[in-house]
């Protein structure tokens, strides 16, 4: 069974080695087209698994925008539910190298991630616009990872929340729904640990 990690807080010494050379929700999107992204992951992850020290990647203004309001978007959440949200650092998955980061899990069963957008992107998801293909490969993934039911998908636009515009939107998503792309995530990570194994074995020891 997946194996879930509790109270190691984010971006210290101890959670950057539980990501070390393991493919997250972030990981499986650069891979999963099999372009140039395959590639600096594999020699990103290689490099990791040599030396023992994470990758140390640069800071992305939308990520720095999800930590601010995600709390928000959660408390929201459990409101309209009426269900608490168990944070954790992250659930590792039955085969080596695989991990899912995910903003909250609920019961035995459920996931929650959110997205923090803008006033312009929120408004496109509003009106119809399929959720980014990164969105839906990372919900596919904490499937695939955490083997539990179903993932509610969150977008939160804190502008136009407090603007009494909307700004909050939730979608479920249940496993039965995406078994064959499931499957072809997990066929992706597959070959690319294969990968990685054996070009660390080519210059190191790798495990």
């Amino acid at each position: 069974m997946p194996t879930i990690i509790r109270d190691i807080p984010q971006n210290t010494p101890e959670w950057k080695q539980l990501r070390l050379g393991s493919i997250g929700s972030t990981a499986i999107n650069d891979i999963a087209p099999g372009t140039d992204g395959y590639k600096n992951r594999l020699y990103r992850f290689t490099g990791e698994i040599l030396t023992g020290i994470p990758y140390e990647d640069k800071k992305f203004r939308y990520a720095d925008r999800g930590h601010e309001f995600e709390p928000e978007a959660r408390e929201i959440y459990e409101l309209i539910n009426g269900v608490d949200v168990e944070q954790i650092t992250l659930i590792q998955g039955d085969t080596p190298r695989t991990h899912t980061s995910t903003d909250g899990i609920i019961g035995d069963n459920g996931i929650l991630e959110i997205k923090t957008r803008i006033p312009s992107e929120f408004i496109k998801i509003a009106n119809g616009k399929k959720a980014p293909i990164a969105d839906r490969r990372q919900f596919y993934w904490d499937l695939l990872v955490s083997k539990r039911e179903w993932v509610d998908y969150v977008n939160y636009c804190p502008e136009l929340y407090k603007a009494k515009q909307g700004g909050y939107l939730e979608k479920r998503i249940h496993r039965d729904e995406c078994k064959s792309i499931i499957k072809e995530l997990a066929d992706i990570a597959d070959e690319f640990i294969k990968d990685m194994l054996k070009l660390a074995s080519k210059y190191g020891n790798a495990s």
